[in-house]
């Protein structure tokens, strides 16, 4: 008798609904973290490029006669701050230079 009460329990019909349910929520958990980590290295690769165009305008500026290191980076970082998309900005739209202070000839 106290088989059968077992056997009832085990094989009641929740069981196989239960796990679907508690399946299609984990797969659910997956799928989420995927799109977050691919949301997450796009924006990144965005950064990545941004960085990069701002070191070649850079260069490119201090091939130019008659150009200075300070002018360059005034030059670049406006071009940075205008051309912010997405929400994406180089150092709150400034060049990494802009905020630095001359001592000395050298920056710190």
């Amino acid at each position: 008798m106290l088989s059968r009460l077992h056997e009832q329990l085990t094989e009641s019909p929740r069981a196989p609904f239960f796990w679907a349910v508690i399946g299609t929520l984990v797969t659910a958990q997956f799928v989420a973290l995927y799109l977050l980590c691919a949301h997450q290295v796009q924006i990144a690769q965005v950064r990545d490029s941004k960085v990069a165009a701002h070191g070649t305008a850079i260069r490119d500026c201090l091939e130019t006669t008659n150009s200075t290191i300070g002018s360059c980076f005034r030059t670049a970082g406006g071009r940075a701050q205008a051309a912010t998309q997405d929400g994406v900005m180089l150092v709150g739209g400034r060049s990494n230079m802009a905020t630095a202070v001359p001592a000395n000839f050298a920056y710190r």
